[in-house]
């Protein structure tokens, strides 16, 4: 922790927050592995906004709150709904009944793409909550209309598509889930991912893609065998099927 004094220090002192240094080394002191400088900071905004400080709020709200707005905006919140999930983001990060969940977060990856999650899942909870629940089925003939193929899939697959995803997402590890989670349904960039973990994009979209890919070959799989099909056949419906996969997918895994 020594090493991270003098930075800890020129920080506070730079933003008004040399109280909280005390609480901030001590958070830190829990902390595993190196931190970045963006950590160390954030370990005093942090210690400042668990004590009320309203310079500490301001900061957060600046660096990590305000840049995740746009994001909800896109997601067709209006400015009342906007202020309700990011209000209910402070309580959940900062007033949780065991403790502050953002303390054991940091030095973990960028908190800025933490807040981001947190705000996203909130935000996407309300809107299904509000909306009818539409049935795999309706996605299929909502996708393709009503077209001979379409009406063929809607009789043939059922409830085969929600199967095939529940099963091969069955056979991912825990991090696959969350990245694919974190993309599909956070709707988190790569580059946030990679901050995230703490790698650089182009890793970060390789592990995407081969977390995509395996589960779209299990769902392959599983059609195969369920719709008893040729490959050339499976091709098509596969084809014709991705277009709704994304929906299917986002559903499995907010679950």
């Amino acid at each position: 922790m020594d090493a991270y004094e003098p930075q800890l220090v020129a920080f506070a002192q730079r933003e008004g927050l040399v109280a909280h240094v005390g609480r901030a080394q001590a958070v830190i002191a829990t902390l595993p592995g190196e931190l970045a400088p963006r950590d160390v900071e954030a370990s005093v905004i942090v210690a400042g906004c668990l004590a009320d400080d309203g310079r500490a709020q301001k900061l957060f709200e600046t660096r990590y709150v305000a840049p995740v707005r746009p994001s909800l905006r896109a997601l067709g919140l209006d400015q009342a709904a906007l202020d309700d999930v990011l209000q209910r983001v402070w309580l959940k990060l900062f007033v949780a009944e065991e403790g502050a969940p953002v303390v054991g977060y940091l030095g973990r990856g960028d908190l800025r793409a933490f807040v981001k999650v947190v705000a996203t899942r909130l935000a996407l909870s309300d809107k299904r909550a509000h909306k009818p629940q539409v049935s795999d089925e309706g996605l299929v003939e909502m996708a393709h209309g009503a077209t001979p193929q379409g009406a063929y899939l809607q009789a043939a697959t059922g409830h085969s598509m929600r199967q095939a995803v529940e099963e091969a997402a069955a056979t991912l590890s825990p991090e696959e889930r969350v990245l694919l989670r974190m993309s599909h349904v956070d709707g988190l960039t790569i580059d946030e991912i990679g901050a995230t973990y703490g790698v650089h994009r182009a890793t970060a979209a390789r592990r995407v893609a081969r977390a995509r890919a395996r589960l779209i070959e299990g769902v392959r799989d599983h059609l195969k065998r369920q719709l008893d099909l040729a490959s050339g056949e499976l091709d098509s419906v596969m084809r014709d099927v991705h277009s709704q996969l994304h929906v299917s997918i986002s559903r499995i895994l907010c679950g």
